[in-house]
């Protein structure tokens, strides 16, 4: 048996008598385990909300409602449509998007006004955005993740020269349903209900 083979079995002996000896530490004095704990546990907890939580959204339910189709209308959905954070369901009318946010089949609204695409040649189009706000942190994300979908369409059209730098611009118009006030307070309660209530 050579020196190297000699020193990795002593090595290993002595890594194993520490073993033995800390777990029947651990036995004897079970505040051991306390303090183990103690130091584990918020290091999993960080790991845990650190990577384990996201508060990005990915697929929410939309309707886009279009009472009068034109070019502009059908490439402002196209890029809602191709952002991973939407799923677009087309409805013709206010009151069909409104039933679905009402059944929970969708959590926001996306409307283009009747003269959508003649407003955008004025540079002076609206639109409007409605979102489910019982969530209002998920509220808050929607409609910037909405702004950014028609920010980037509408580069993309001042890039290949469709629209004047500075001419056109999209207001949108954020509207929350369920809780205009915003108040976080209304999914955080129920929320804590539930967790303070599942142990009885």
């Amino acid at each position: 048996m050579t020196g190297q083979e000699l020193m990795a079995r002593s090595r290993a002996r002595r890594v194993w008598a520490l073993i033995r000896k800390e777990t029947w530490q651990i036995l004897r004095d079970p505040s051991a385990i306390a303090i183990a704990i103690g130091v584990v546990l918020p290091i999993v907890m960080l790991i845990l909300f650190g990577y384990g939580l996201s508060f990005d959204l990915k697929h929410l339910p939309v309707a886009v409602v279009v009472e009068h189709a034109s070019e502009e209308t059908s490439a402002v959905s196209a890029a809602l449509s191709l952002s991973s954070y939407f799923r677009v369901h087309p409805v013709n009318t206010m009151a069909e998007a409104a039933r679905l946010m009402t059944e929970h089949q969708v959590s926001a609204v996306v409307r283009f006004p009747p003269h959508f695409a003649r407003d955008v040649a004025r540079g002076e189009a609206d639109l409007l955005v409605a979102v489910n706000a019982t969530d209002a942190n998920t509220a808050r994300i929607a409609i910037s993740y909405a702004r950014g979908a028609v920010a980037t369409w509408l580069a993309r059209e001042i890039a290949e020269g469709r629209a004047a730098a500075g001419g056109s611009a999209i207001a949108i118009e954020g509207r929350l349903w369920f809780n205009e006030a915003n108040e976080s307070s209304w999914f955080l309660v129920p929320g804590l209900i539930v967790l303070i209530t599942e142990p009885c």
